[in-house]
């Protein structure tokens, strides 16, 4: 199963176990960390294991989500600490006040 989310592509392949009878995934995103830098990460194998593939792989695809989030989150976080260390000036009328 292939998802596109928040600018990640998501893989998430359900394994059947068959001395168990459950199903397990795989689990790798791709994306574009910038406009030279191209990541393919694998994540952890969700923890459990399911009765059905789609549920295997439908949990395997919203924790890869949770990870996205927070891998944004986590660089929006960054970037704003950048950004509010950068004071700009604007000139306006003759004098100087932060932009």
């Amino acid at each position: 199963m292939v998802e596109r989310y928040r600018g990640h592509l998501i893989f998430a392949k359900a394994y059947l176990d068959r001395s168990s009878g459950f199903w397990t995934t795989s689990l790798h995103v791709q994306f574009n960390e910038d406009h030279q830098t191209f990541r393919d990460v694998w994540l952890p194998s969700p923890i459990g294991r399911f009765m059905g593939k789609r549920s295997a792989e439908k949990h395997a695809l919203d924790e890869a989500k949770q990870w996205v989030d927070g891998r944004l989150l986590k660089a929006n976080i960054v970037n704003g600490l950048e950004m509010g260390a950068r004071k700009t000036y604007v000139r306006s009328r003759g004098t100087a006040r932060p932009g």
